[in-house]
């Protein structure tokens, strides 16, 4: 091995040596307890990682500490590391960067734990400059490129450990997204949770969704869902206060619960007990025209048998919207659903209490199987949707009736009355309202400044106020199939742009999310329910979420090992990895081999073999004409070049003075060549 090689492994060894602290860092673990986690423990460690920063089940493995897998793992990243070093791979931290730059944007996250990152940056800047072929080695742009790329991953690999949010970056992913929306599905009616610019409402006069139904039936047809309020957004939750309920979510998947269709669910459940509820079957064949192909808009009615991964993704952790799962989103769905219970959900709710309200174990077995997995649910949704930003609180606090609640929240039947009270006794419909300031909330402008708005508005503040009264809801965008769409119908409904909506959805304790109209206008066009009463479910009467309730692991154990669609890319990751690092190691191997069989002929019997090898050998590794004439100089160059000629074209055989000629200049080719250069 030359020493130009011996000095880029060298290079390897150290680059990845500077990387055990930056791993150290992000796990929270010093350099002994790193090397005893097992293998197992360092694959749960980033599958963690990966889950909280996406907000989905990510596998995790099985496994006994060992110091020796630790270890193992150590030695592969050196390993990889040294090929890379060996050849020169500098387009891999460029790559890398291209692949992982966007998730800072994407995420919004700043980057955080810089110092340990930033020391493995700087090793792979030394490395990256300094390693090079001939007088290349000198500064250019694209070695300058690849080590700042190698620097810019090691931070995001620090922002991802413990990144916190950033307004400046959460704006970029923000437009981002919508820029990326509007190509890939099309933009609807309404905002998508986009309140920073909220115009007029000018729906165009055209069909957006063409619905077929086996039973024609009136819907909500939810499309997009906002769960925290920024202000100028409705957005998803912070992933990693969602990962948090990995484990629940993967065993309400794994029992076929999913929120989206939990109204349907809760009705047949109360149907299946011979209680004298119904809840008839419907079928529905979705075509989108125009509307935004982001998301499956489906009723709240919507079925899932647990395996229709079209529609329910098992490894998502939410169950807000449902999304598309193309590119492009999608054209065209089927879905299964069950007659409108949004109109009959107080007769599952009173259902649901009249079997809890005595001896849970004398309830059915469906219903002690529902009403467990509603719990696990129900600790997710009081714990994600009653956040209220502080300066709103206090504006509430002095708009609305003081709660009388003592529980989980006020009475629903109370909390809806004051809200409409409210709503419709103090603020306009209008689709023409006045734009907010930028120094003020959208939420905030309304009820102070604005006096006026639409459905946009008018949901957006109710989802507020429904928390004020300790009442789980939602800002959600869809479009409605009216009853009247419904009778003009001969089983298929043309849903129009005008027919796009806002509304809130409010958690019902047992039953799921309801919507609730508060928009003036739109109060009195979808059927409703009859009002519940003064029944307020207790929560203590329901199953405890803990109560009975397995972890993955005990799951594991019957038989399953992973979890949700990440296995998939896990094998194809290490599959891919695995034929990089062996297609390396061969091309290394037979790199050693082909040198090996040149410079034994340095020294053969074959003087003129000897001779064309060790030039040819120059040349190909040390540089071109111009490189070697720069190294050793003209004259030099041009007398090897000579004995170079004679060997492969003369006809006589060169001497063992010609051959010592030949070695010294190769030499001194390698010796000018190792030397450091000024920069």
């Amino acid at each position: 091995m030359n020493k130009g090689k011996t000095v880029k492994i060298i290079y390897g060894l150290m680059t990845g040596i500077f990387f055990v602290p930056a791993l150290c860092a992000m796990t929270g673990t010093d350099m002994a307890g790193f090397l005893k986690m097992s293998a197992a423990g360092i694959f749960n460690l980033f599958s963690d990682m990966a889950g909280r920063n996406l907000g989905v089940i990510t596998v995790r493995l099985d496994g006994a500490e060992s110091g020796f897998f630790g270890l193992v793992i150590f030695i592969a990243f050196l390993f990889g590391n040294v090929v890379c070093a060996a050849y020169d791979i500098y387009a891999t931290g460029l790559m890398s960067a291209f692949v992982i730059l966007p998730i800072s944007a994407i995420t919004g996250r700043s980057p955080g734990g810089f110092v340990f990152p930033l020391i493995c940056g700087a090793a792979g800047l030394f490395y990256t400059i300094r390693t090079g072929r001939g007088r290349k080695r000198h500064f250019s742009v694209k070695r300058l490129l690849a080590a700042v790329s190698i620097c810019v991953v090691c931070m995001i690999f620090g922002f991802a450990a413990g990144g916190e949010r950033s307004d400046a970056l959460a704006r970029v992913s923000g437009f981002l997204k919508e820029a990326s929306d509007r190509i890939r599905y099309g933009k609807g009616a309404l905002t998508d949770g986009d309140l920073t610019d909220v115009g007029a409402f000018a729906p165009e006069d055209k069909t957006v969704l063409e619905v077929r139904m086996k039973n024609p039936q009136s819907y909500y047809l939810r499309g997009f869902v906002g769960e925290t309020y920024t202000g100028r957004s409705w957005e998803k939750i912070d992933s990693g206060k969602k990962y948090e309920y990995a484990d629940a979510f993967y065993l309400l998947h794994k029992n076929g619960f999913y929120g989206q269709s939990q109204l349907s669910a809760g009705g047949m459940t109360a149907a299946a007990e011979e209680s004298g509820f119904t809840a008839e079957e419907n079928e529905l064949y979705v075509k989108n025209i125009a509307a935004s192909s982001e998301y499956i808009y489906a009723p709240y009615e919507v079925k899932t048998d647990g395996t229709d991964s079209l529609l329910f993704d098992s490894g998502k952790i939410g169950d807000e919207a449902l999304t598309s799962q193309g590119f492009f989103g999608s054209e065209e769905y089927s879905l299964k659903a069950t007659e409108n219970l949004v109109k009959k959900y107080t007769d599952i709710a009173a259902f649901f209490n009249e079997s809890t309200s005595g001896n849970i174990a004398g309830a059915g077995e469906r219903v002690f199987a529902y009403l467990n997995d509603e719990a696990r649910y129900n600790n997710y949704v009081y714990d994600a949707y009653l956040d209220i930003p502080e300066n709103l609180r206090s504006m509430l606090e002095k708009m609305l009736p003081e709660g009388s609640f003592d529980g989980a929240h006020e009475d629903y039947g109370a909390a809806k009355r004051a809200i409409l009270q409210n709503l419709t006794g103090k603020y306009a419909y209008s689709e023409t309202p006045a734009k907010t300031t930028a120094e003020t909330g959208f939420i905030e402008a309304f009820l102070s400044e604005g006096q006026s708005g639409y459905s946009v508005h008018f949901a957006s503040a109710a989802v507020m106020m429904l928390r004020y009264y300790g009442i789980p809801a939602r800002y959600v965008e869809g479009y409605l199939i009216t009853p009247k769409a419904v009778s003009d119908s001969n089983g298929t409904v043309y849903v129009n742009e005008k027919d796009a909506h806002a509304w809130v959805e409010f958690y019902q304790d047992a039953v799921g999310w309801i919507p609730f109209e508060v928009t003036p206008g739109y109060l009195n066009v979808m059927e409703k329910a009859k009002e519940l009463g003064s029944v307020t479910e207790s929560q203590d009467r329901l199953f405890d979420a803990e109560k009975g309730a397995q972890n993955r692991e005990d799951i594991r154990d019957e038989g399953s090992f992973f979890a949700g669609h990440f296995l998939i890319f896990i094998i194809i990751a290490a599959a891919v990895l695995i034929a990089l690092l062996f297609f390396a190691a061969v091309k290394l191997i037979k790199k050693h081999n082909y040198k090996k069989r040149v410079f034994a002929t340095f020294s053969g019997p074959d003087i003129n073999l000897a001779v064309r090898n060790m030039f040819a050998y120059a040349v190909n590794v040390f540089g071109q004409r111009k490189d070697l004439k720069d190294l050793v100089g003209e004259e030099r160059y041009l007398e090897a070049y000579e004995l170079y000629e004679r060997a492969v074209f003369g006809n006589c055989a060169l001497d063992k003075e010609d051959l010592e000629r030949m070695r010294s200049f190769f030499a001194e080719v390698s010796d000018t060549h190792q030397k450091p250069e000024k920069m």
